[in-house]
Protein backbone atom coordinates (compact mmCIF):
# COMPACT_ATOMS: atom_id res chain seq x y z
CA UNK A 1 0.00 0.00 0.00
CA UNK A 2 1.41 3.37 -0.90
CA UNK A 3 2.47 5.75 1.81
CA UNK A 4 -0.40 7.74 3.18
CA UNK A 5 -0.17 11.47 3.46
CA UNK A 6 2.06 13.02 6.07
CA UNK A 7 -0.77 14.81 7.85
CA UNK A 8 -2.48 11.52 8.52
CA UNK A 9 0.81 10.00 9.67
CA UNK A 10 0.93 12.68 12.36
CA UNK A 11 -2.73 11.99 13.19
CA UNK A 12 -1.99 8.29 13.65
CA UNK A 13 1.00 9.02 15.88
CA UNK A 14 -1.11 11.30 18.05
CA UNK A 15 -3.82 8.64 18.35
CA UNK A 16 -1.30 5.97 19.30
CA UNK A 17 0.38 8.32 21.79
CA UNK A 18 -2.94 9.00 23.41
CA UNK A 19 -3.61 5.29 23.59
CA UNK A 20 -0.25 4.63 25.22
CA UNK A 21 -0.97 7.33 27.81
CA UNK A 22 -4.37 5.80 28.41
CA UNK A 23 -2.72 2.54 29.36
CA UNK A 24 -1.45 4.25 32.50
CA UNK A 25 -4.94 4.03 33.95
CA UNK A 26 -5.83 0.39 33.43
CA UNK A 27 -8.93 0.50 35.62
CA UNK A 28 -10.35 3.49 33.73
CA UNK A 29 -9.56 1.90 30.40
CA UNK A 30 -11.30 -1.30 31.44
CA UNK A 31 -14.36 0.65 32.45
CA UNK A 32 -14.43 2.44 29.11
CA UNK A 33 -14.15 -0.79 27.08
CA UNK A 34 -13.42 -0.65 23.35
CA UNK A 35 -12.65 2.71 21.78
CA UNK A 36 -14.14 3.29 18.31
CA UNK A 37 -11.83 5.02 15.83
CA UNK A 38 -13.21 6.30 12.50
CA UNK A 39 -10.89 6.76 9.53
CA UNK A 40 -10.99 10.14 7.75
CA UNK A 41 -13.14 10.49 4.63
CA UNK A 42 -11.58 8.68 1.70
CA UNK A 43 -9.52 6.40 3.93
CA UNK A 44 -10.18 2.77 4.85
CA UNK A 45 -8.80 0.67 7.68
CA UNK A 46 -6.27 -1.92 6.50
CA UNK A 47 -5.89 -4.92 8.81
CA UNK A 48 -2.60 -5.86 7.17
CA UNK A 49 -0.96 -2.66 8.43
CA UNK A 50 -3.36 -1.66 11.24
CA UNK A 51 -3.59 1.82 9.77
CA UNK A 52 -6.08 3.97 7.92
CA UNK A 53 -4.97 4.08 4.29
CA UNK A 54 -6.00 6.21 1.33
CA UNK A 55 -7.42 3.96 -1.43
CA UNK A 56 -8.25 5.26 -4.90
CA UNK A 57 -11.45 4.46 -6.75
CA UNK A 58 -9.45 2.25 -9.11
CA UNK A 59 -9.27 -0.45 -6.44
CA UNK A 60 -12.56 -2.20 -5.86
CA UNK A 61 -14.34 -5.27 -4.49
CA UNK A 62 -16.17 -7.71 -6.78
CA UNK A 63 -18.81 -10.05 -5.38
CA UNK A 64 -20.34 -13.09 -7.10
CA UNK A 65 -23.86 -14.43 -6.51
CA UNK A 66 -24.03 -17.42 -4.18
CA UNK A 67 -26.48 -20.32 -3.93
CA UNK A 68 -27.04 -23.16 -1.50
CA UNK A 69 -29.67 -25.72 -0.55
CA UNK A 70 -30.54 -27.87 2.43
CA UNK A 71 -33.42 -30.06 3.59
CA UNK A 72 -36.10 -28.63 5.83
CA UNK A 73 -36.71 -29.60 9.43
CA UNK A 74 -33.11 -29.27 10.63
CA UNK A 75 -30.80 -26.29 11.26
CA UNK A 76 -28.15 -26.05 8.58
CA UNK A 77 -25.25 -23.99 7.25
CA UNK A 78 -25.98 -23.56 3.55
CA UNK A 79 -22.92 -21.47 2.66
CA UNK A 80 -19.79 -21.44 4.80
CA UNK A 81 -18.59 -18.01 3.62
CA UNK A 82 -20.13 -15.83 0.90
CA UNK A 83 -16.77 -14.12 0.37
CA UNK A 84 -15.18 -17.41 -0.74
CA UNK A 85 -15.89 -16.62 -4.40
CA UNK A 86 -15.38 -12.85 -4.17
CA UNK A 87 -12.29 -10.85 -5.09
CA UNK A 88 -10.58 -7.49 -4.56
CA UNK A 89 -8.80 -5.67 -7.36
CA UNK A 90 -5.77 -3.63 -6.31
CA UNK A 91 -4.70 -0.81 -8.61
CA UNK A 92 -1.04 -0.02 -9.11
CA UNK A 93 -1.94 3.43 -7.77
CA UNK A 94 -2.56 1.89 -4.34
CA UNK A 95 0.26 -0.65 -4.14
CA UNK A 96 3.91 -0.88 -4.99
CA UNK A 97 3.08 -3.77 -7.33
CA UNK A 98 1.34 -4.07 -10.74
CA UNK A 99 -2.44 -4.37 -10.89
CA UNK A 100 -3.53 -7.60 -9.22
CA UNK A 101 -6.61 -9.53 -8.13
CA UNK A 102 -6.75 -11.24 -4.75
CA UNK A 103 -9.33 -13.35 -2.96
CA UNK A 104 -11.51 -11.39 -0.57
CA UNK A 105 -10.89 -12.25 3.08
CA UNK A 106 -13.50 -12.07 5.81
CA UNK A 107 -10.77 -10.80 8.17
CA UNK A 108 -10.07 -7.79 5.98
CA UNK A 109 -13.51 -6.72 4.75
CA UNK A 110 -16.91 -6.03 6.25
CA UNK A 111 -20.24 -7.53 5.16
CA UNK A 112 -23.50 -5.61 5.24
CA UNK A 113 -26.97 -7.05 4.61
CA UNK A 114 -28.86 -4.81 2.18
CA UNK A 115 -32.06 -6.89 2.04
CA UNK A 116 -32.65 -9.71 4.54
CA UNK A 117 -34.45 -12.95 3.67
CA UNK A 118 -38.24 -13.02 3.81
CA UNK A 119 -37.99 -15.60 6.60
CA UNK A 120 -36.03 -14.49 9.67
CA UNK A 121 -34.74 -18.04 10.07
CA UNK A 122 -32.49 -17.56 7.03
CA UNK A 123 -29.68 -15.14 7.77
CA UNK A 124 -26.19 -14.05 6.83
CA UNK A 125 -23.65 -13.73 9.64
CA UNK A 126 -21.52 -10.66 8.84
CA UNK A 127 -18.78 -11.81 11.22
CA UNK A 128 -18.14 -15.10 9.40
CA UNK A 129 -19.88 -14.82 6.03
CA UNK A 130 -21.92 -17.95 6.78
CA UNK A 131 -25.53 -18.30 5.62
CA UNK A 132 -27.63 -20.41 7.99
CA UNK A 133 -31.21 -21.61 8.26
CA UNK A 134 -33.12 -22.72 11.34
CA UNK A 135 -35.16 -25.92 11.50
CA UNK A 136 -38.42 -23.97 11.35
CA UNK A 137 -37.82 -22.55 7.85
CA UNK A 138 -40.39 -24.15 5.48
CA UNK A 139 -39.45 -25.48 2.04
CA UNK A 140 -39.07 -22.72 -0.52
CA UNK A 141 -36.64 -20.27 -2.10
CA UNK A 142 -35.18 -17.36 -0.16
CA UNK A 143 -32.76 -14.59 -1.09
CA UNK A 144 -30.45 -12.22 0.78
CA UNK A 145 -28.86 -9.17 -0.81
CA UNK A 146 -25.50 -8.14 0.64
CA UNK A 147 -22.48 -6.02 -0.16
CA UNK A 148 -18.83 -6.22 0.85
CA UNK A 149 -17.07 -3.08 1.99
CA UNK A 150 -13.67 -1.87 3.05
CA UNK A 151 -13.77 -1.16 6.80
CA UNK A 152 -14.20 2.50 7.61
CA UNK A 153 -12.63 2.31 11.06
CA UNK A 154 -11.76 0.01 13.93
CA UNK A 155 -12.43 -0.76 17.56
CA UNK A 156 -9.34 -0.28 19.73
CA UNK A 157 -8.84 -2.45 22.81
CA UNK A 158 -6.59 -0.42 25.16
CA UNK A 159 -5.95 -3.46 27.37
CA UNK A 160 -4.87 -5.93 24.68
CA UNK A 161 -3.72 -3.10 22.40
CA UNK A 162 -5.58 -4.69 19.49
CA UNK A 163 -7.51 -3.15 16.59
CA UNK A 164 -10.56 -4.89 15.16
CA UNK A 165 -12.08 -3.77 11.83
CA UNK A 166 -15.42 -2.09 12.36
CA UNK A 167 -17.83 0.23 10.58
CA UNK A 168 -18.39 0.43 6.85
CA UNK A 169 -16.59 2.80 4.54
CA UNK A 170 -18.17 4.23 1.41
CA UNK A 171 -16.02 1.89 -0.71
CA UNK A 172 -18.26 -1.14 -1.24
CA UNK A 173 -19.07 -3.70 -3.90
CA UNK A 174 -22.29 -3.66 -5.86
CA UNK A 175 -25.15 -5.45 -4.03
CA UNK A 176 -25.05 -9.20 -4.62
CA UNK A 177 -27.75 -11.84 -4.13
CA UNK A 178 -27.54 -15.09 -2.19
CA UNK A 179 -30.22 -17.60 -3.23
CA UNK A 180 -31.16 -20.27 -0.72
CA UNK A 181 -33.39 -23.29 -1.40
CA UNK A 182 -34.95 -25.27 1.42
CA UNK A 183 -36.16 -28.62 0.08
CA UNK A 184 -38.69 -31.07 1.43
CA UNK A 185 -36.17 -33.91 1.21
CA UNK A 186 -35.19 -35.77 4.34
CA UNK A 187 -31.60 -35.31 5.39
CA UNK A 188 -29.47 -38.43 5.47
CA UNK A 189 -31.58 -40.43 2.99
CA UNK A 190 -31.55 -41.74 -0.60
CA UNK A 191 -34.28 -42.95 -2.98
CA UNK A 192 -34.93 -46.25 -4.76
CA UNK A 193 -37.63 -46.83 -7.39
CA UNK A 194 -38.23 -49.84 -9.70
CA UNK A 195 -41.35 -50.66 -11.73
CA UNK A 196 -42.04 -54.23 -12.82
CA UNK A 197 -44.70 -56.38 -14.53
CA UNK A 198 -45.14 -60.02 -15.51
CA UNK A 199 -42.72 -61.09 -18.24
CA UNK A 200 -44.37 -61.25 -21.67
CA UNK A 201 -47.11 -58.85 -20.62
CA UNK A 202 -47.91 -55.56 -22.34
CA UNK A 203 -47.82 -52.40 -20.26
CA UNK A 204 -51.34 -51.06 -19.80
CA UNK A 205 -52.19 -47.73 -21.33
CA UNK A 206 -55.11 -47.16 -18.95
CA UNK A 207 -54.82 -45.49 -15.56
CA UNK A 208 -54.29 -47.69 -12.54
CA UNK A 209 -57.43 -48.45 -10.50
CA UNK A 210 -57.09 -48.90 -6.81
CA UNK A 211 -59.02 -51.38 -4.68
CA UNK A 212 -61.68 -48.83 -3.79
CA UNK A 213 -62.35 -47.91 -7.44
CA UNK A 214 -62.59 -51.59 -8.41
CA UNK A 215 -65.03 -52.17 -5.56
CA UNK A 216 -67.25 -49.31 -6.74
CA UNK A 217 -67.27 -50.70 -10.28
CA UNK A 218 -68.19 -54.17 -8.99
CA UNK A 219 -71.02 -52.75 -6.91
CA UNK A 220 -72.43 -50.86 -9.91
CA UNK A 221 -72.47 -54.05 -12.04
CA UNK A 222 -74.15 -55.94 -9.20
CA UNK A 223 -76.94 -53.32 -8.89
CA UNK A 224 -77.66 -53.40 -12.63
CA UNK A 225 -77.72 -57.22 -12.58
CA UNK A 226 -80.14 -57.31 -9.64
CA UNK A 227 -82.60 -54.97 -11.37
CA UNK A 228 -82.62 -57.24 -14.47
CA UNK A 229 -83.33 -60.54 -12.68
CA UNK A 230 -87.16 -60.54 -13.29
CA UNK A 231 -87.13 -59.69 -17.01
CA UNK A 232 -87.38 -63.18 -18.56
CA UNK A 233 -85.06 -66.16 -18.75
CA UNK A 234 -82.58 -64.45 -21.02
CA UNK A 235 -82.33 -61.45 -18.75
CA UNK A 236 -82.08 -63.72 -15.69
CA UNK A 237 -79.12 -65.55 -17.21
CA UNK A 238 -77.42 -62.25 -18.02
CA UNK A 239 -78.11 -61.02 -14.50
CA UNK A 240 -76.59 -64.14 -12.93
CA UNK A 241 -73.51 -63.78 -15.15
CA UNK A 242 -73.15 -60.09 -14.33
CA UNK A 243 -73.49 -60.70 -10.61
CA UNK A 244 -70.91 -63.45 -10.81
CA UNK A 245 -68.57 -61.06 -12.64
CA UNK A 246 -69.13 -58.43 -9.95
CA UNK A 247 -68.33 -60.89 -7.18
CA UNK A 248 -65.24 -62.07 -9.04
CA UNK A 249 -64.07 -58.51 -9.71
CA UNK A 250 -64.60 -57.43 -6.13
CA UNK A 251 -62.82 -60.50 -4.75
CA UNK A 252 -59.80 -59.69 -6.90
CA UNK A 253 -59.62 -56.41 -5.05
CA UNK A 254 -57.77 -54.77 -7.93
CA UNK A 255 -54.89 -57.25 -7.75
CA UNK A 256 -54.94 -57.62 -11.50
CA UNK A 257 -54.10 -53.92 -11.85
CA UNK A 258 -50.59 -52.58 -11.39
CA UNK A 259 -50.14 -51.27 -7.84
CA UNK A 260 -47.68 -48.69 -6.55
CA UNK A 261 -46.33 -49.47 -3.09
CA UNK A 262 -43.70 -48.04 -0.80
CA UNK A 263 -41.36 -50.64 0.59
CA UNK A 264 -38.48 -50.75 2.99
CA UNK A 265 -35.62 -53.23 2.84
CA UNK A 266 -35.32 -56.11 2.28
CA UNK A 267 -36.51 -55.09 -1.17
CA UNK A 268 -38.75 -57.48 -3.09
CA UNK A 269 -41.04 -57.71 -6.12
CA UNK A 270 -44.05 -59.13 -4.26
CA UNK A 271 -47.09 -58.44 -6.45
CA UNK A 272 -47.87 -61.14 -9.06
CA UNK A 273 -49.66 -58.48 -11.16
CA UNK A 274 -46.69 -56.14 -11.18
CA UNK A 275 -46.21 -52.79 -9.51
CA UNK A 276 -43.64 -50.30 -8.25
CA UNK A 277 -41.10 -50.78 -5.50
CA UNK A 278 -40.20 -47.38 -4.00
CA UNK A 279 -38.48 -46.14 -0.85
CA UNK A 280 -37.53 -42.55 -0.12
CA UNK A 281 -35.91 -43.36 3.20
CA UNK A 282 -32.88 -45.44 2.24
CA UNK A 283 -30.08 -44.73 4.73
CA UNK A 284 -27.52 -42.33 3.28
CA UNK A 285 -23.97 -43.35 2.43
CA UNK A 286 -21.28 -42.02 0.10
CA UNK A 287 -21.16 -43.52 -2.45
CA UNK A 288 -24.88 -44.28 -2.59
CA UNK A 289 -25.76 -47.75 -1.29
CA UNK A 290 -26.10 -50.68 -3.73
CA UNK A 291 -29.28 -52.56 -2.82
CA UNK A 292 -30.40 -56.12 -3.59
CA UNK A 293 -33.92 -56.69 -4.97
CA UNK A 294 -35.44 -60.19 -4.99
CA UNK A 295 -38.42 -61.42 -7.01
CA UNK A 296 -40.71 -63.16 -4.51
CA UNK A 297 -43.93 -62.78 -6.53
CA UNK A 298 -43.96 -66.39 -7.73
CA UNK A 299 -43.89 -65.23 -11.37
CA UNK A 300 -41.22 -64.21 -13.82
CA UNK A 301 -41.03 -60.39 -13.83
CA UNK A 302 -39.68 -57.80 -16.23
CA UNK A 303 -38.29 -54.45 -15.01
CA UNK A 304 -40.08 -51.63 -16.83
CA UNK A 305 -38.57 -48.52 -15.19
CA UNK A 306 -35.69 -47.53 -12.93
CA UNK A 307 -35.70 -44.23 -11.01
CA UNK A 308 -31.91 -44.17 -11.22
CA UNK A 309 -31.25 -42.91 -14.79
CA UNK A 310 -27.70 -44.29 -14.64
CA UNK A 311 -29.12 -47.77 -13.90
CA UNK A 312 -26.09 -48.55 -11.75
CA UNK A 313 -26.25 -52.24 -10.82
CA UNK A 314 -27.87 -55.22 -12.53
CA UNK A 315 -31.53 -54.16 -12.20
CA UNK A 316 -31.80 -52.61 -15.67
CA UNK A 317 -34.90 -51.83 -17.71
CA UNK A 318 -36.28 -54.81 -19.72
CA UNK A 319 -34.28 -57.28 -17.65
CA UNK A 320 -36.34 -60.32 -16.61
CA UNK A 321 -36.10 -61.91 -13.19
CA UNK A 322 -37.21 -65.48 -12.57
CA UNK A 323 -39.11 -66.18 -9.38
CA UNK A 324 -36.58 -66.23 -6.54
CA UNK A 325 -33.88 -64.46 -8.58
CA UNK A 326 -32.24 -61.18 -7.47
CA UNK A 327 -30.58 -58.12 -8.98
CA UNK A 328 -28.91 -54.98 -7.59
CA UNK A 329 -29.71 -51.29 -7.98
CA UNK A 330 -27.98 -48.22 -6.64
CA UNK A 331 -29.97 -45.65 -4.68
CA UNK A 332 -30.14 -42.10 -6.06
CA UNK A 333 -31.11 -38.54 -5.07
CA UNK A 334 -29.10 -38.87 -1.89
CA UNK A 335 -29.35 -36.01 0.61
CA UNK A 336 -26.39 -36.03 3.01
CA UNK A 337 -26.85 -35.51 6.73
CA UNK A 338 -26.91 -31.84 7.62
CA UNK A 339 -23.77 -30.48 9.23
CA UNK A 340 -24.43 -28.76 12.58
CA UNK A 341 -24.55 -24.97 12.58
CA UNK A 342 -21.58 -23.35 14.32
CA UNK A 343 -22.29 -20.92 17.16
CA UNK A 344 -19.74 -18.27 18.16
CA UNK A 345 -19.37 -16.90 21.67
CA UNK A 346 -19.48 -13.10 21.72
CA UNK A 347 -18.96 -12.42 25.43
CA UNK A 348 -17.80 -14.47 28.42
CA UNK A 349 -19.79 -15.09 31.61
CA UNK A 350 -19.09 -13.55 35.00
CA UNK A 351 -19.73 -14.86 38.52
CA UNK A 352 -20.32 -13.44 41.97
CA UNK A 353 -21.55 -14.74 45.34
CA UNK A 354 -25.02 -15.49 46.62
CA UNK A 355 -26.31 -13.73 49.75
CA UNK A 356 -28.71 -16.52 50.69
CA UNK A 357 -28.84 -19.27 51.63
CA UNK A 358 -25.81 -19.80 53.84
CA UNK A 359 -24.14 -23.10 52.97
CA UNK A 360 -22.37 -23.54 56.32
CA UNK A 361 -21.25 -21.70 59.43
CA UNK A 362 -17.80 -22.09 61.02
CA UNK A 363 -16.22 -20.68 64.18
CA UNK A 364 -12.68 -19.34 64.13
CA UNK A 365 -12.05 -21.26 67.36
CA UNK A 366 -13.74 -24.51 68.19
CA UNK A 367 -16.74 -24.10 70.49
CA UNK A 368 -15.72 -20.52 71.21
CA UNK A 369 -18.07 -18.12 69.33
CA UNK A 370 -16.44 -15.12 71.03
CA UNK A 371 -13.60 -15.41 68.49
CA UNK A 372 -16.09 -14.83 65.71
CA UNK A 373 -17.53 -16.96 62.99
CA UNK A 374 -17.98 -16.82 59.25
CA UNK A 375 -20.62 -17.97 56.80
CA UNK A 376 -19.91 -19.73 53.53
CA UNK A 377 -21.96 -18.87 50.40
CA UNK A 378 -22.29 -20.41 46.95
CA UNK A 379 -21.02 -18.80 43.73
CA UNK A 380 -23.60 -17.13 41.50
CA UNK A 381 -23.77 -16.61 37.73
CA UNK A 382 -24.13 -12.85 37.49
CA UNK A 383 -23.69 -12.47 33.71
CA UNK A 384 -24.56 -15.17 31.21
CA UNK A 385 -22.37 -15.58 28.12
CA UNK A 386 -23.66 -14.22 24.83
CA UNK A 387 -23.76 -16.06 21.50
CA UNK A 388 -24.61 -15.21 17.91
CA UNK A 389 -27.46 -17.76 17.86
CA UNK A 390 -30.46 -18.04 20.20
CA UNK A 391 -31.45 -21.10 22.18
CA UNK A 392 -28.24 -21.68 24.17
CA UNK A 393 -28.84 -22.72 27.78
CA UNK A 394 -26.31 -21.97 30.54
CA UNK A 395 -25.90 -23.34 34.05
CA UNK A 396 -23.40 -23.07 36.90
CA UNK A 397 -22.00 -25.73 39.21
CA UNK A 398 -19.24 -25.60 41.78
CA UNK A 399 -16.91 -27.71 43.86
CA UNK A 400 -15.72 -26.49 47.26
CA UNK A 401 -12.09 -26.86 48.23
CA UNK A 402 -13.12 -28.12 51.68
CA UNK A 403 -16.35 -28.80 53.56
CA UNK A 404 -15.06 -29.98 56.95
CA UNK A 405 -13.36 -27.57 59.35
CA UNK A 406 -9.91 -28.45 60.65
CA UNK A 407 -8.60 -27.16 64.00
CA UNK A 408 -5.13 -27.23 65.54
CA UNK A 409 -4.17 -28.31 69.01
CA UNK A 410 -5.25 -24.91 70.33
CA UNK A 411 -8.67 -25.32 68.70
CA UNK A 412 -8.04 -22.59 66.12
CA UNK A 413 -9.37 -23.04 62.61
CA UNK A 414 -6.63 -23.91 60.11
CA UNK A 415 -8.44 -24.26 56.77
CA UNK A 416 -10.70 -21.22 56.71
CA UNK A 417 -9.74 -20.13 53.19
CA UNK A 418 -10.35 -23.61 51.78
CA UNK A 419 -13.82 -23.66 53.35
CA UNK A 420 -14.69 -20.35 51.70
CA UNK A 421 -13.31 -21.11 48.25
CA UNK A 422 -13.64 -23.53 45.35
CA UNK A 423 -13.96 -23.77 41.60
CA UNK A 424 -17.12 -22.73 39.74
CA UNK A 425 -17.90 -24.18 36.31
CA UNK A 426 -20.18 -22.38 33.89
CA UNK A 427 -21.52 -24.67 31.14
CA UNK A 428 -23.39 -23.56 28.02
CA UNK A 429 -25.23 -26.16 25.95
CA UNK A 430 -26.00 -25.68 22.27
CA UNK A 431 -29.52 -26.44 21.00
CA UNK A 432 -30.06 -29.51 18.83
CA UNK A 433 -28.42 -29.15 15.43
CA UNK A 434 -25.84 -26.61 16.63
CA UNK A 435 -22.25 -26.80 17.87
CA UNK A 436 -19.85 -24.30 19.37
CA UNK A 437 -16.99 -23.02 17.22
CA UNK A 438 -14.15 -23.58 16.84
CA UNK A 439 -14.13 -27.03 18.46
CA UNK A 440 -17.54 -28.15 17.11
CA UNK A 441 -18.58 -29.30 20.58
CA UNK A 442 -22.09 -29.41 22.01
CA UNK A 443 -21.01 -27.68 25.22
CA UNK A 444 -18.72 -24.79 26.13
CA UNK A 445 -17.34 -24.38 29.64
CA UNK A 446 -15.57 -21.75 31.72
CA UNK A 447 -13.97 -22.33 35.12
CA UNK A 448 -13.54 -19.67 37.79
CA UNK A 449 -11.87 -19.83 41.19
CA UNK A 450 -14.07 -18.22 43.81
CA UNK A 451 -14.16 -17.29 47.47
CA UNK A 452 -17.59 -16.53 48.95
CA UNK A 453 -18.14 -15.79 52.63
CA UNK A 454 -19.33 -13.26 55.16
CA UNK A 455 -18.29 -13.03 58.79
CA UNK A 456 -19.48 -11.82 62.17
CA UNK A 457 -17.39 -9.71 64.53
CA UNK A 458 -15.31 -11.69 67.02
Amino acid sequence: MKKFKSYFCMLRLRILLGMFLALGGVINAQAQGLIPVVCPTGFVFMTTTNTCELVSDKSYLSTTPDAGSAPSGVPSTLIANVLANDTVFWSIDDTSEPDKVEAANINYFQLAVVTPASNAGVKLKPSTGAVTATASVPPGSYSIVYKACFPGGFQFDPIAFEMTPDMLSEKCSEPTTVTITITDQVAGTCDISLSYMPAGGTPMAVPTLGTFAVGVLAALIAVLAWRSRHHGDKHRMMAVAAMAAAVSLFSMGGSSWIESVRAAGPYEFVNPAGGMLADGGVAYSDPAPLLTVTNTSGKRMRITANGNPAETGTCIVNQELASGASCTTQAYSCTPPVQPVAISNTSAPAIGCTAEPVLATYTNRLNTPIYGEFYVHAPLLTTEPDFDEPGVTTSISYTRNATDAAYDDSDFLTNGEALKSGVATVTSTAPEGYVFAPGNTSTMTWTFPYSCSTSSAG
